[in-house]
Protein backbone atom coordinates (compact mmCIF):
# COMPACT_ATOMS: atom_id res chain seq x y z
CA UNK A 1 0.00 0.00 0.00
CA UNK A 2 1.57 3.53 -1.40
CA UNK A 3 2.29 6.06 2.34
CA UNK A 4 -0.25 8.55 2.22
CA UNK A 5 1.15 11.85 1.67
CA UNK A 6 1.29 14.54 4.15
CA UNK A 7 0.72 17.61 1.83
CA UNK A 8 -0.39 17.44 -2.15
CA UNK A 9 0.15 19.72 -4.72
CA UNK A 10 -2.90 20.87 -4.72
CA UNK A 11 -2.46 22.63 -1.06
CA UNK A 12 1.03 23.49 -2.31
CA UNK A 13 -0.24 26.26 -4.68
CA UNK A 14 -2.41 27.64 -3.01
CA UNK A 15 0.46 29.78 -2.17
CA UNK A 16 1.73 30.43 -5.12
CA UNK A 17 0.47 33.07 -7.59
CA UNK A 18 -0.84 30.64 -9.97
CA UNK A 19 -3.57 27.85 -9.85
CA UNK A 20 -2.26 24.92 -12.10
CA UNK A 21 0.34 22.52 -11.20
CA UNK A 22 3.39 21.67 -12.87
CA UNK A 23 5.88 19.30 -12.28
CA UNK A 24 7.95 21.71 -10.45
CA UNK A 25 5.47 22.11 -7.96
CA UNK A 26 5.07 17.97 -7.33
CA UNK A 27 8.37 18.36 -6.48
CA UNK A 28 8.45 20.98 -4.25
CA UNK A 29 5.73 19.45 -2.65
CA UNK A 30 7.67 15.89 -2.51
CA UNK A 31 10.17 18.03 -0.53
CA UNK A 32 7.85 19.59 2.32
CA UNK A 33 6.49 16.13 2.77
CA UNK A 34 10.16 14.49 3.52
CA UNK A 35 10.71 17.86 5.72
CA UNK A 36 7.44 16.40 7.50
CA UNK A 37 9.14 12.80 8.04
CA UNK A 38 12.17 14.21 9.14
CA UNK A 39 10.06 16.55 11.97
CA UNK A 40 8.23 13.38 12.57
CA UNK A 41 11.49 11.47 13.33
CA UNK A 42 12.95 13.76 15.99
CA UNK A 43 9.05 14.26 17.32
CA UNK A 44 9.24 17.88 16.58
CA UNK A 45 5.98 17.75 14.80
CA UNK A 46 4.40 17.56 18.34
CA UNK A 47 5.42 21.10 19.10
CA UNK A 48 3.61 22.37 16.08
CA UNK A 49 0.25 20.07 17.22
CA UNK A 50 -2.23 21.68 14.52
CA UNK A 51 -2.05 20.09 11.13
CA UNK A 52 -2.21 23.52 9.53
CA UNK A 53 1.02 24.29 11.72
CA UNK A 54 2.90 21.82 9.70
CA UNK A 55 1.92 22.39 7.02
CA UNK A 56 3.07 25.99 6.99
CA UNK A 57 6.45 24.85 8.63
CA UNK A 58 7.19 22.26 5.89
CA UNK A 59 5.82 24.74 2.87
CA UNK A 60 8.04 27.65 5.03
CA UNK A 61 11.30 25.37 4.24
CA UNK A 62 10.13 24.24 1.57
CA UNK A 63 9.42 27.41 -0.06
CA UNK A 64 12.94 28.44 0.91
CA UNK A 65 14.89 25.50 -0.28
CA UNK A 66 12.67 26.99 -3.62
CA UNK A 67 14.03 30.63 -3.31
CA UNK A 68 17.56 29.92 -3.40
CA UNK A 69 16.86 27.30 -6.03
CA UNK A 70 15.00 29.45 -8.54
CA UNK A 71 17.33 32.46 -6.92
CA UNK A 72 14.25 34.57 -6.22
CA UNK A 73 16.10 36.31 -3.99
CA UNK A 74 14.12 36.79 -1.21
CA UNK A 75 16.29 34.87 1.60
CA UNK A 76 19.28 36.70 0.45
CA UNK A 77 17.50 39.93 0.89
CA UNK A 78 16.50 39.58 4.23
CA UNK A 79 20.51 37.89 5.34
CA UNK A 80 21.65 41.30 3.80
CA UNK A 81 19.85 43.27 5.71
CA UNK A 82 20.41 41.30 8.57
CA UNK A 83 23.86 41.95 8.29
CA UNK A 84 23.58 45.63 7.65
CA UNK A 85 20.85 45.97 10.65
CA UNK A 86 22.44 43.73 12.82
CA UNK A 87 26.05 43.36 11.95
CA UNK A 88 25.46 39.64 11.37
CA UNK A 89 23.87 37.94 8.42
CA UNK A 90 21.23 35.43 10.56
CA UNK A 91 20.28 36.18 14.21
CA UNK A 92 21.72 33.78 16.69
CA UNK A 93 23.81 31.63 14.68
CA UNK A 94 27.45 32.39 13.35
CA UNK A 95 27.92 32.17 9.76
CA UNK A 96 31.59 32.34 9.69
CA UNK A 97 33.16 31.78 6.28
CA UNK A 98 31.63 28.67 5.66
CA UNK A 99 28.31 30.46 5.04
CA UNK A 100 27.46 30.75 1.21
CA UNK A 101 24.82 33.90 0.75
CA UNK A 102 23.26 32.35 -2.29
CA UNK A 103 22.96 28.47 -1.14
CA UNK A 104 21.82 26.86 1.01
CA UNK A 105 23.39 26.94 4.54
CA UNK A 106 22.28 24.61 8.12
CA UNK A 107 22.46 27.92 9.74
CA UNK A 108 19.39 28.84 7.44
CA UNK A 109 17.77 26.20 8.47
CA UNK A 110 18.01 26.28 11.65
CA UNK A 111 16.87 29.61 11.73
CA UNK A 112 13.45 28.83 10.41
CA UNK A 113 12.48 26.13 12.29
CA UNK A 114 12.95 28.14 15.34
CA UNK A 115 10.89 30.74 13.82
CA UNK A 116 8.04 28.15 12.85
CA UNK A 117 8.44 27.09 16.28
CA UNK A 118 8.46 30.22 17.83
CA UNK A 119 5.30 31.63 15.78
CA UNK A 120 3.04 28.23 17.14
CA UNK A 121 4.47 29.15 20.88
CA UNK A 122 4.64 32.47 20.81
CA UNK A 123 2.61 33.08 23.51
CA UNK A 124 3.67 30.30 25.83
CA UNK A 125 7.02 29.98 25.63
CA UNK A 126 10.27 30.97 24.55
CA UNK A 127 12.26 28.82 22.37
CA UNK A 128 15.85 28.28 22.61
CA UNK A 129 17.80 28.98 19.54
CA UNK A 130 20.17 26.45 20.10
CA UNK A 131 18.17 23.60 21.25
CA UNK A 132 19.47 20.40 20.80
CA UNK A 133 16.36 19.19 19.44
CA UNK A 134 16.42 21.73 17.02
CA UNK A 135 19.64 21.44 16.28
CA UNK A 136 19.19 17.36 15.38
CA UNK A 137 16.19 17.98 13.23
CA UNK A 138 17.64 21.18 11.08
CA UNK A 139 20.74 18.86 10.50
CA UNK A 140 18.48 16.15 9.16
CA UNK A 141 16.80 18.71 6.81
CA UNK A 142 19.84 20.45 5.27
CA UNK A 143 21.74 17.23 4.38
CA UNK A 144 18.43 16.14 2.91
CA UNK A 145 18.40 19.10 1.17
CA UNK A 146 22.16 19.00 0.02
CA UNK A 147 21.63 16.04 -1.65
CA UNK A 148 19.23 17.49 -3.59
CA UNK A 149 20.79 20.73 -4.57
CA UNK A 150 22.51 20.05 -7.47
CA UNK A 151 19.22 18.36 -9.51
CA UNK A 152 16.60 20.54 -8.22
CA UNK A 153 14.49 22.37 -10.42
CA UNK A 154 13.90 26.44 -10.72
CA UNK A 155 10.48 27.35 -10.31
CA UNK A 156 10.76 29.87 -13.80
CA UNK A 157 6.92 30.85 -13.26
CA UNK A 158 7.37 32.35 -9.95
CA UNK A 159 11.05 33.43 -10.71
CA UNK A 160 8.91 35.63 -14.50
CA UNK A 161 5.95 36.47 -11.66
CA UNK A 162 8.56 38.46 -9.61
CA UNK A 163 10.43 39.72 -12.07
CA UNK A 164 9.05 39.75 -15.44
CA UNK A 165 9.03 42.73 -17.13
CA UNK A 166 5.59 44.16 -17.54
CA UNK A 167 3.94 46.93 -19.59
CA UNK A 168 3.97 50.33 -17.64
CA UNK A 169 0.20 50.66 -18.02
CA UNK A 170 0.21 47.66 -15.90
CA UNK A 171 3.54 47.98 -13.63
CA UNK A 172 1.43 49.09 -10.88
CA UNK A 173 -0.88 46.79 -10.40
CA UNK A 174 1.95 43.86 -11.13
CA UNK A 175 3.51 45.61 -8.11
CA UNK A 176 0.45 45.10 -5.76
CA UNK A 177 -0.24 41.33 -7.27
CA UNK A 178 3.53 40.55 -5.88
CA UNK A 179 2.75 42.49 -2.51
CA UNK A 180 0.11 40.63 -1.78
CA UNK A 181 1.97 37.12 -2.84
CA UNK A 182 5.25 38.09 -0.80
CA UNK A 183 3.17 39.76 1.94
CA UNK A 184 0.45 36.75 2.60
CA UNK A 185 1.70 33.94 0.98
CA UNK A 186 5.17 33.41 0.53
CA UNK A 187 7.37 31.33 2.63
CA UNK A 188 8.96 34.51 4.16
CA UNK A 189 5.65 35.75 5.57
CA UNK A 190 4.47 32.87 7.54
CA UNK A 191 2.27 34.61 9.83
CA UNK A 192 0.15 37.35 8.31
CA UNK A 193 -2.54 35.62 6.73
CA UNK A 194 -3.32 34.55 10.03
CA UNK A 195 -3.03 37.98 11.30
CA UNK A 196 -5.30 39.12 8.80
CA UNK A 197 -8.06 36.58 9.61
CA UNK A 198 -8.00 37.41 13.30
CA UNK A 199 -8.47 41.06 12.48
CA UNK A 200 -11.28 40.82 10.23
CA UNK A 201 -12.82 37.94 12.00
CA UNK A 202 -13.35 40.70 15.41
CA UNK A 203 -14.62 42.95 12.41
CA UNK A 204 -17.19 40.81 11.50
CA UNK A 205 -18.12 39.71 15.01
CA UNK A 206 -19.27 43.09 15.53
CA UNK A 207 -20.43 44.50 11.83
CA UNK A 208 -24.29 45.46 11.00
CA UNK A 209 -23.45 46.59 7.64
CA UNK A 210 -24.62 44.94 4.22
CA UNK A 211 -23.07 42.24 3.25
CA UNK A 212 -21.35 44.58 0.02
CA UNK A 213 -20.18 47.23 2.57
CA UNK A 214 -18.45 44.53 4.58
CA UNK A 215 -16.57 42.79 1.48
CA UNK A 216 -15.65 46.45 1.06
CA UNK A 217 -14.28 47.12 4.75
CA UNK A 218 -12.57 43.67 4.77
CA UNK A 219 -10.67 44.09 1.31
CA UNK A 220 -10.01 47.54 2.83
CA UNK A 221 -8.33 45.74 5.89
CA UNK A 222 -6.45 42.91 3.31
CA UNK A 223 -4.88 45.93 1.52
CA UNK A 224 -4.04 48.55 4.72
CA UNK A 225 -2.11 45.44 6.19
CA UNK A 226 -0.36 44.22 3.30
CA UNK A 227 0.72 47.79 2.47
CA UNK A 228 1.81 48.67 6.30
CA UNK A 229 1.90 45.68 8.56
CA UNK A 230 4.63 45.13 10.13
CA UNK A 231 4.57 41.54 11.08
CA UNK A 232 7.84 40.22 9.61
CA UNK A 233 10.95 39.21 10.27
CA UNK A 234 12.79 42.40 10.70
CA UNK A 235 9.40 44.63 10.95
CA UNK A 236 9.75 45.69 7.95
CA UNK A 237 6.39 46.43 5.96
CA UNK A 238 6.28 44.76 2.35
CA UNK A 239 7.07 48.33 0.36
CA UNK A 240 10.22 48.39 2.42
CA UNK A 241 10.94 44.69 1.71
CA UNK A 242 9.80 44.80 -2.17
CA UNK A 243 12.32 48.05 -2.80
CA UNK A 244 14.79 45.76 -1.25
CA UNK A 245 14.47 43.07 -3.30
CA UNK A 246 14.26 45.55 -6.23
CA UNK A 247 17.90 46.69 -5.97
CA UNK A 248 19.92 45.95 -8.90
CA UNK A 249 16.84 45.06 -11.08
CA UNK A 250 16.01 47.60 -14.06
CA UNK A 251 12.44 46.29 -14.80
CA UNK A 252 11.81 46.75 -11.62
CA UNK A 253 13.23 50.42 -10.75
CA UNK A 254 9.67 51.81 -9.52
CA UNK A 255 9.50 49.67 -6.94
CA UNK A 256 12.45 50.96 -4.77
CA UNK A 257 10.88 54.25 -4.15
CA UNK A 258 7.35 53.25 -3.47
CA UNK A 259 5.62 55.40 -0.89
CA UNK A 260 2.17 54.21 1.12
CA UNK A 261 0.31 57.36 1.85
CA UNK A 262 -1.52 57.09 4.83
CA UNK A 263 -5.69 56.57 4.32
CA UNK A 264 -7.42 60.01 5.00
CA UNK A 265 -10.50 62.41 3.89
CA UNK A 266 -10.29 64.51 0.93
CA UNK A 267 -11.99 67.13 -0.45
CA UNK A 268 -12.45 67.29 -4.63
CA UNK A 269 -11.84 70.82 -5.56
CA UNK A 270 -11.15 70.71 -9.30
CA UNK A 271 -11.74 68.05 -12.12
CA UNK A 272 -9.77 69.06 -15.49
CA UNK A 273 -8.46 67.27 -18.64
CA UNK A 274 -9.17 64.18 -15.97
CA UNK A 275 -7.04 65.21 -13.06
CA UNK A 276 -8.47 65.62 -10.01
CA UNK A 277 -7.49 68.08 -7.22
CA UNK A 278 -7.95 67.07 -3.92
CA UNK A 279 -7.91 68.78 -0.76
CA UNK A 280 -6.59 66.79 2.32
CA UNK A 281 -9.34 67.68 5.23
CA UNK A 282 -7.07 65.50 7.81
CA UNK A 283 -3.14 66.36 7.15
CA UNK A 284 -3.54 69.45 5.09
CA UNK A 285 -2.36 70.23 1.85
CA UNK A 286 -3.15 69.27 -1.68
CA UNK A 287 -2.84 66.44 -4.28
CA UNK A 288 -3.27 65.76 -7.78
CA UNK A 289 -4.60 62.58 -9.06
CA UNK A 290 -5.29 60.79 -12.57
CA UNK A 291 -9.16 59.95 -12.81
CA UNK A 292 -7.96 56.73 -13.99
CA UNK A 293 -5.57 55.83 -10.96
CA UNK A 294 -8.51 56.86 -9.20
CA UNK A 295 -10.34 54.02 -10.61
CA UNK A 296 -13.11 55.23 -9.77
CA UNK A 297 -16.01 56.87 -11.97
CA UNK A 298 -15.89 60.65 -11.27
CA UNK A 299 -18.72 61.80 -13.76
CA UNK A 300 -21.54 62.79 -10.29
CA UNK A 301 -18.54 64.14 -8.29
CA UNK A 302 -19.32 67.71 -7.52
CA UNK A 303 -16.28 69.58 -6.53
CA UNK A 304 -16.60 71.78 -3.43
CA UNK A 305 -19.34 68.60 -1.74
CA UNK A 306 -17.67 65.24 -3.00
CA UNK A 307 -15.23 63.71 -0.39
CA UNK A 308 -13.29 60.85 -0.86
CA UNK A 309 -12.12 58.33 1.95
CA UNK A 310 -9.48 56.54 0.12
CA UNK A 311 -5.73 55.98 0.91
CA UNK A 312 -3.40 55.75 -2.21
CA UNK A 313 0.46 54.62 -3.24
CA UNK A 314 3.06 56.87 -4.38
CA UNK A 315 4.52 54.59 -7.47
CA UNK A 316 6.59 55.84 -10.41
CA UNK A 317 5.88 59.42 -9.34
CA UNK A 318 2.48 58.80 -9.33
CA UNK A 319 -0.68 58.75 -6.62
CA UNK A 320 -2.74 55.49 -7.48
CA UNK A 321 -5.96 55.02 -5.28
CA UNK A 322 -5.34 50.99 -3.54
CA UNK A 323 -8.25 49.37 -1.54
CA UNK A 324 -11.67 50.75 -0.97
CA UNK A 325 -12.73 54.14 -1.29
CA UNK A 326 -16.16 56.21 -0.01
CA UNK A 327 -17.72 58.53 -1.15
CA UNK A 328 -19.79 61.20 0.75
CA UNK A 329 -20.61 64.84 0.24
CA UNK A 330 -19.37 66.66 2.63
CA UNK A 331 -21.77 66.91 5.83
CA UNK A 332 -21.85 66.40 9.49
CA UNK A 333 -20.40 62.74 9.26
CA UNK A 334 -17.71 63.99 7.24
CA UNK A 335 -16.44 66.35 9.53
CA UNK A 336 -17.12 64.24 12.71
CA UNK A 337 -14.68 61.78 11.11
CA UNK A 338 -12.33 64.93 9.92
CA UNK A 339 -12.30 65.58 13.67
CA UNK A 340 -11.91 62.42 15.31
CA UNK A 341 -8.62 61.38 12.42
CA UNK A 342 -6.72 64.63 13.63
CA UNK A 343 -7.41 64.31 17.51
CA UNK A 344 -6.42 60.33 16.86
CA UNK A 345 -2.79 61.57 14.42
CA UNK A 346 -1.75 63.98 16.88
CA UNK A 347 0.51 63.63 19.70
CA UNK A 348 -0.10 67.02 21.36
CA UNK A 349 -1.34 65.46 24.42
CA UNK A 350 1.14 62.84 24.69
CA UNK A 351 4.32 65.60 24.24
CA UNK A 352 2.21 67.66 27.17
CA UNK A 353 1.87 64.77 29.44
CA UNK A 354 5.56 63.68 28.89
CA UNK A 355 6.48 67.04 29.98
CA UNK A 356 4.66 67.48 33.04
CA UNK A 357 5.52 63.63 34.33
CA UNK A 358 9.30 64.07 33.53
CA UNK A 359 9.41 67.65 35.08
CA UNK A 360 7.71 66.19 38.14
CA UNK A 361 10.04 62.73 38.26
CA UNK A 362 13.31 65.21 38.57
CA UNK A 363 13.61 64.33 34.76
CA UNK A 364 12.98 60.37 34.57
CA UNK A 365 10.68 58.65 32.11
CA UNK A 366 9.96 55.80 34.33
CA UNK A 367 8.73 55.38 37.88
CA UNK A 368 8.52 52.64 40.38
CA UNK A 369 5.93 51.64 42.83
CA UNK A 370 5.91 49.04 45.78
CA UNK A 371 1.76 49.18 44.79
CA UNK A 372 -1.06 50.91 43.00
CA UNK A 373 -1.63 53.57 46.03
CA UNK A 374 1.54 54.81 46.24
CA UNK A 375 1.35 55.07 42.21
CA UNK A 376 -2.19 56.75 42.68
CA UNK A 377 -0.86 59.33 45.15
CA UNK A 378 2.30 59.91 42.44
CA UNK A 379 -0.35 61.15 40.23
CA UNK A 380 -2.61 62.85 42.17
CA UNK A 381 0.04 64.71 44.27
CA UNK A 382 2.90 64.93 41.84
CA UNK A 383 1.27 65.14 38.61
CA UNK A 384 -1.99 67.04 39.60
CA UNK A 385 -4.28 64.21 37.58
CA UNK A 386 -7.42 64.25 38.94
CA UNK A 387 -9.70 60.89 39.19
CA UNK A 388 -13.30 61.56 38.20
CA UNK A 389 -15.81 60.20 40.53
CA UNK A 390 -15.89 56.12 40.40
CA UNK A 391 -12.69 56.13 38.11
CA UNK A 392 -9.72 54.10 38.97
CA UNK A 393 -6.65 52.71 37.69
CA UNK A 394 -7.17 49.76 35.09
CA UNK A 395 -7.48 46.65 37.69
CA UNK A 396 -4.70 44.07 37.52
CA UNK A 397 -4.05 40.67 38.67
CA UNK A 398 -1.56 42.01 40.97
CA UNK A 399 -1.92 45.74 43.02
CA UNK A 400 2.04 45.57 43.92
CA UNK A 401 5.17 46.73 41.85
CA UNK A 402 3.28 49.48 39.80
CA UNK A 403 5.41 51.14 36.74
CA UNK A 404 4.82 54.14 35.28
CA UNK A 405 5.96 54.95 31.51
CA UNK A 406 5.91 57.88 29.43
CA UNK A 407 7.09 59.11 26.42
CA UNK A 408 6.75 61.82 23.68
CA UNK A 409 4.69 59.50 21.16
CA UNK A 410 2.67 57.06 23.60
CA UNK A 411 1.96 59.27 26.23
CA UNK A 412 1.53 58.13 29.69
CA UNK A 413 1.37 53.78 30.11
CA UNK A 414 1.15 51.72 33.59
CA UNK A 415 2.44 48.16 33.82
CA UNK A 416 2.70 45.98 37.13
CA UNK A 417 4.35 42.73 38.21
CA UNK A 418 7.94 42.74 36.11
CA UNK A 419 9.96 45.22 38.15
CA UNK A 420 12.11 42.78 39.56
CA UNK A 421 13.75 42.52 35.95
CA UNK A 422 14.93 45.91 35.25
CA UNK A 423 18.36 46.54 36.21
CA UNK A 424 18.72 50.35 37.60
CA UNK A 425 19.83 51.70 40.14
CA UNK A 426 16.76 53.60 40.66
CA UNK A 427 14.27 50.46 40.81
CA UNK A 428 14.20 49.62 44.56
CA UNK A 429 12.44 46.12 43.34
CA UNK A 430 15.13 45.13 40.97
CA UNK A 431 16.17 41.13 42.14
CA UNK A 432 18.80 39.79 39.36
CA UNK A 433 17.93 36.14 40.10
CA UNK A 434 14.38 36.69 39.44
CA UNK A 435 15.73 39.46 36.03
CA UNK A 436 17.80 36.37 34.58
CA UNK A 437 15.13 34.26 34.56
CA UNK A 438 11.96 36.51 33.66
CA UNK A 439 13.74 39.73 31.57
CA UNK A 440 13.44 37.72 28.09
CA UNK A 441 9.75 36.83 28.93
CA UNK A 442 9.25 40.84 29.60
CA UNK A 443 10.25 41.83 25.83
CA UNK A 444 8.59 38.46 24.38
CA UNK A 445 5.59 39.91 25.98
CA UNK A 446 5.78 42.03 23.59
CA UNK A 447 3.66 45.96 24.32
CA UNK A 448 3.37 45.63 28.17
CA UNK A 449 6.31 48.52 27.56
CA UNK A 450 5.80 50.87 24.43
CA UNK A 451 8.11 49.95 21.53
CA UNK A 452 10.04 53.12 22.30
CA UNK A 453 10.28 53.17 25.96
CA UNK A 454 11.48 49.42 25.33
CA UNK A 455 14.01 50.55 23.39
CA UNK A 456 15.52 53.19 25.77
CA UNK A 457 15.74 51.19 28.52
CA UNK A 458 17.85 48.68 26.72
CA UNK A 459 19.26 51.11 25.50
CA UNK A 460 20.29 52.13 29.35
CA UNK A 461 21.06 48.53 30.34
CA UNK A 462 17.87 47.50 31.88
CA UNK A 463 17.46 44.68 30.13
CA UNK A 464 21.22 43.09 30.77
CA UNK A 465 19.81 40.11 32.69
CA UNK A 466 17.98 38.85 29.93
CA UNK A 467 18.73 35.08 28.92
CA UNK A 468 18.33 32.16 27.63
CA UNK A 469 17.51 29.58 29.61
CA UNK A 470 18.59 26.11 28.70
CA UNK A 471 22.28 26.59 26.94
CA UNK A 472 24.87 24.76 28.19
CA UNK A 473 26.12 27.41 30.56
CA UNK A 474 24.29 30.53 31.82
CA UNK A 475 27.20 32.54 30.27
CA UNK A 476 26.25 31.17 26.85
CA UNK A 477 22.35 31.45 27.36
CA UNK A 478 22.88 35.41 28.49
CA UNK A 479 25.40 36.34 25.18
CA UNK A 480 22.89 34.27 23.41
CA UNK A 481 19.91 36.87 24.57
CA UNK A 482 22.51 39.66 24.66
CA UNK A 483 23.79 39.71 21.05
CA UNK A 484 20.19 39.22 19.77
CA UNK A 485 18.31 41.55 21.81
CA UNK A 486 17.33 44.30 19.27
CA UNK A 487 16.61 41.67 16.84
CA UNK A 488 14.22 39.89 19.32
CA UNK A 489 12.88 43.29 20.23
CA UNK A 490 11.85 43.79 16.32
CA UNK A 491 10.43 40.23 16.43
CA UNK A 492 8.36 40.35 19.29
CA UNK A 493 6.85 43.78 18.68
CA UNK A 494 7.00 43.86 15.08
CA UNK A 495 8.79 47.36 14.96
CA UNK A 496 11.79 48.43 13.53
CA UNK A 497 14.32 50.92 15.11
CA UNK A 498 15.37 51.98 11.60
CA UNK A 499 11.30 52.85 10.45
CA UNK A 500 10.51 54.43 14.26
CA UNK A 501 10.25 58.01 14.24
CA UNK A 502 13.39 59.25 16.46
CA UNK A 503 11.66 60.59 19.27
CA UNK A 504 13.55 63.85 20.66
CA UNK A 505 13.92 63.11 24.95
Amino acid sequence: MAKKNFLYPAEWVKNKPYTTVDNVDIYYTGIANRIYDILKETKLDSVFAEPDNLRIVTMSIAGWFEDVISQNGIWQTFTNECEKTYGRRLPFYDTGNSYYPDEINIEDVKFLLWHNLQSVTRTQRLINPKSPVLALTAEFIYHMLEDEYETAPENERLHEFIYGAVSEEESCQHYVSVASWFHYKSFFNIENYDEFLAINGNFLDNANDTPEQIEAVSWGMYVTIMLKGRRSLMALTTPEWLARLAKGHDTLKAWTDVKVRKASCYMVEAIADGVLTLADLVEGGKITVSADNLDFPTKDFVPGTTTLICEFINYNKQLHRIGTIAINDMGESVTNYVEQEKAARSDKNQKATYKEFTKAADGNYVMFFENKAECEKFLTDNIGYTFAQGVKLPEFKTDRNIMLMVSPQTGLTIQPGFLSCLNTPRNPYYRKEEAEKNALSVIARANAIAYDVMCRMQDEGMFTDAMYSGCDTPEEGKQLAQDNLQFLTDYYYHNNRKSFEKVKY
